[in-house]
């Protein structure tokens, strides 16, 4: 039974990342000024904060979210005779998931060595959170 409820709370923790992530997406599409284009991206906010709290459990809901959301957007925006590129929308949502998740690890890694203080990890939230 305890295995059962591993699997469905690993479950369920996937399904709210990935509905939370492509939510925030759609509220972002709302002061958007041009396709793919916000003013802020709350999804930005939910993957890095996602990625430094779970580490790699976040991974497959974020890759999943950014993936469907880029098909979506492909067809909304583009010709519907021009055929969709999978491989450029998977290597797009790729880019997005990976380069949060290692900015996350590295701020994980600097925070579990303990070797820095509260401001340091402060300071390196700020800058690893702008470079992914």
């Amino acid at each position: 039974m305890s295995t059962f409820r591993s699997i469905s709370h690993a479950a369920g923790l996937q399904l709210a990342l990935l509905l939370s992530w492509m939510f925030l997406y759609q509220s972002a599409e709302l002061i958007e000024y041009s396709p793919h284009a916000s003013l802020w991206c709350p999804p930005a906010a939910l993957s890095f904060a996602a990625m430094a709290l779970l580490g790699v459990r976040a991974f497959p809901a974020l890759f999943m979210a950014s993936l469907l959301t880029s098909i979506w957007h492909f067809h909304k925006y583009n010709n519907a005779l021009e055929e969709i590129s999978y491989f450029a929308v998977t290597l797009t949502s790729l880019a997005h998931s990976a380069s949060y998740l290692i900015g996350a690890l590295l701020l994980r890694l600097l925070i579990k060595t303990g070797q820095i203080n509260y401001s340091a990890a402060l300071v390196a939230y700020l800058i690893l959170a702008a470079a992914a």
